[in-house]
């Protein structure tokens, strides 16, 4: 696994399906829990809460972050796990106050333990490079596998990224295993991960056919500096392989577009 592409991983974001919003996953620092974070708060009827959430996801998508904030921390506070992951995002990012990695921290874990998948990979990410908490690969692994469980295509990518750096046979299976089911849902960076690992026999039998086809596809459902990799190292493999095992692998790439088409066809369909 080549360390630009691992670095490419690193810096995804996270991804919040409600309304589309992208929020960076980054901490620096966690704090004690301040004392108005813990406060009780008398919950509101649940059609309240919702509109005051959805008002809350509208102020933010407008960028009026300091009335989002007003609205969506006592929702955090009462529990509500979609108010408390937009809010963590927010102390990320210093949207509409100061950053405060401290608080993001929290209102992570908090959504997190309601098992709201993109905090559980936010708190994954933050374990695994010691960001603002203590490194820890234990609860990394844990926590990008809780989300990755929840079909999170960038969670299992990174968990399976975790798994290939300790270089051992058992790891080296398990990363394949989570690559191929990022690739699967057309993660395009485990495409080029799951690729490399087919090119070099590690943790997979090796086969030039299927490392081209991952690559390929990777090369096709990327941009920028990942792209560019993707396609430097299918060039490469194309030079060592005869013309028919292109063809065949080319073959096999064309069976996956069609396979994807359609299946996204009948999800429309239905």
């Amino acid at each position: 696994m080549s360390t630009r592409a691992r670095s490419l991983g690193a810096r995804r974001l996270l991804r919040l399906s409600a309304l589309g919003l992208v929020l960076l996953a980054t901490a620096t620092a966690v704090a004690p829990l301040r004392a108005d974070e813990g406060a009780p708060a008398r919950p509101n009827d649940s059609r309240e809460s919702a509109a005051q959430l959805l008002d809350g996801f509208v102020r933010y998508t407008l960028r009026d972050y300091a009335r989002a904030r007003e609205i969506l921390q006592p929702l955090a506070q009462q529990g509500n796990a979609d108010a408390q992951q937009l809010l963590a995002g927010m102390h990320a990012n210093g949207e509409g106050a100061p950053q405060d990695s401290a608080r993001a921290a929290h209102w992570f874990s908090r959504a997190a333990e309601q098992g709201k998948a993109d905090a559980q990979f936010a708190l994954g990410i933050m374990y695994r490079d010691g960001a603002g908490v203590p490194q820890d690969r234990a609860l990394a692994l844990s926590w990008l596998r809780r989300a990755a469980e929840q079909q999170h295509s960038d969670a299992a990518n990174s968990l399976g990224e975790l798994y290939v750096e300790s270089g051992s046979a058992a790891d080296r299976r398990e990363a394949a295993a989570w690559f191929e089911r990022a690739a699967l849902m057309g993660h395009g960076t485990a495409q080029y991960n799951l690729g490399v690992l087919f090119a070099r026999g590690h943790g997979v039998r090796q086969s030039k056919l299927q490392a081209y086809k991952w690559l390929e596809l990777s090369a096709g459902s990327t941009v920028g500096a990942q792209r560019d990799i993707a396609w430097r190292e299918l060039v490469a493999m194309r030079e060592r392989m005869m013309p028919s095992q292109v063809e065949a692998a080319d073959l096999l790439v064309r069976d996956w577009v069609s396979r994807v088409r359609w299946a996204r066809w009948g999800r429309w369909a239905n």
